[in-house]
């Protein structure tokens, strides 16, 4: 299991109520797999929230149907958002002083500040299970009700086949899209069939235990 948090500006109450998170490229989401752990972090002047881990229930697909007012992020993943919690950035502090723990909670502060404009920031597990522990210890209940959004039928599964077609590599042999170019390619890694994953590891494979099939792929 992957911890990732997912960051916004102001979308926060959009992503629970819908149960969806949106980005507005392929690459942001193209690793997260059913049921990793995501959290969401909403920074503004008015708020640092993180909001408790949501369970992924659908991998990335493509889903034109407005949720985010007068914006599109249709590069989506579904998240189910029952029994969250809520706290704020500074709470992991807290709890890191508390705990004795104070540099992994400072090194995790620092790692989402610096980092939100990425929108996706991939956590190893000791990150992962300090923030989920922290909002189990003091997260407060939030107000943010959630209803079962229903996917457009016309909701399309972002896989390699659909990156092609859309960057038309029938026709060309260069991707239009760099963003694309990185979800394809993190795609085909996870495929071990795929001619990628076996260029690839055969490169690994020129250094002593070094094989693609014993590695993380993080993004």
């Amino acid at each position: 299991m992957r911890y990732y948090i997912l960051t916004t500006v102001k979308f926060a109450n959009e992503c629970i109520e819908n149960g969806i998170y949106g980005a507005t490229n392929s690459n942001w989401l193209a690793n997260i797999e059913i049921g990793n752990l995501i959290f969401i972090s909403q920074f503004n002047y008015k708020s640092q929230n993180i909001y408790k881990p949501f369970k992924v229930e659908k991998v990335l697909f493509y889903d034109k149907n407005i949720i985010y007012p007068n914006q599109k992020y249709y590069y989506r993943i579904k998240i189910n958002p029952t029994r969250f919690r809520i706290i704020d950035e500074t709470d992991l502090y807290l709890n890191g002083i508390r705990d004795g723990n104070i540099e992994l909670a400072y090194y995790i502060i620092n790692l989402i500040q610096q980092n939100k404009h990425i929108h996706s920031i991939s956590l190893v597990k000791q990150e992962g299970r300090f923030i989920l522990e922290t909002i189990e210890k003091i997260g407060e209940k939030s107000k943010i009700k959630s209803d079962n959004y229903s996917l457009d039928f016309k909701a399309q599964e972002v896989n390699t086949g659909f990156l092609a077609n859309r960057n038309k590599l029938s026709k060309k042999l260069s991707f239009s899209s760099e963003s694309d170019l990185d979800a394809f390619i993190l795609l085909e890694l996870k495929n071990e069939n795929s001619h990628l994953y076996g260029q690839f590891d055969n490169i690994m494979a020129n250094f002593p235990k070094n094989r693609l099939g014993n590695s993380e792929i993080y993004n």
